[in-house]
């Protein structure tokens, strides 16, 4: 089961996230493997290892797009190329109220044209 740690952060978390000078620890926290640090160049069939010692954690792009990450390294490769955590709550509230209400309509339109 994947479980990640910023799903629903805290507001001492988003605070740090906003003022922390260093995103990748904010983010990703600390590097445990201690293993070198190695940039990783744009490859396409670069495969991340996943550590599971680790936990997930989930990350969003400037366009909204998601990606959960499964170790340190791969955490670090997303946010040094701006993959940030962004708070989408308030967006899923508002689709959830409009599917809501979407249905209802349909319901009732329904009801009325069958009687």
């Amino acid at each position: 089961m994947i479980s990640c740690n910023l799903s629903n952060p805290t507001p001492d978390l988003r605070d740090e996230l906003a003022t922390s000078e260093d995103p990748i620890f904010a983010l990703c926290g600390e590097n445990n493997r201690n293993k070198e640090v190695e940039d990783i160049v744009d490859n396409p069939n670069f495969v991340f290892e996943s550590d599971p010692n680790y936990t997930s954690v989930f990350l969003f792009d400037a366009e909204g797009n998601a990606v959960i990450v499964n170790s340190w390294e791969e955490c670090r490769h997303y946010v040094v190329g701006n993959w940030i955590y962004k708070e989408k709550s308030s967006d899923m509230i508002l689709y959830l109220y409009f599917v809501i209400i979407l249905v209802f309509v349909v319901f009732i339109y329904k009801k009325l044209n069958f009687k």
